[in-house]
């Protein structure tokens, strides 16, 4: 998806399912999540894993602490085999 401004929106019928879309309107997914394990540092932050320059969302920290892991499809799944992720954040707004 093209760098830029998102939103994450919880669906009302699955919890564990969240629509991720640019605010454009033109690119929407559609993730599978489940509550972090990991503790927030209390500051909002967007989680990725990168293989070979190619960037996996990871996670979503809140700082609320209603954090959440992304599940890894597929492809991320194939990328892991064949190496180790460099995890890197970008703080939000």
């Amino acid at each position: 998806m093209p760098a830029g401004t998102y939103t994450l929106r919880q669906s009302q019928d699955e919890p564990s399912i969240y629509e991720l879309s640019n605010n454009a309107g033109s690119h929407s997914v559609i993730l599978e999540t489940r509550s972090s394990s990991k503790a927030s540092k209390a500051k909002p932050e967007i989680l990725f894993n990168n293989y070979g320059g190619t960037d996996y969302l990871e996670a979503v920290e809140t700082s609320s602490g209603n954090s959440i892991d992304i599940m890894p499809g597929a492809a991320e799944k194939q990328a892991a085999k064949k190496g180790s992720p460099k995890p890197h954040t970008v703080p939000t707004a």
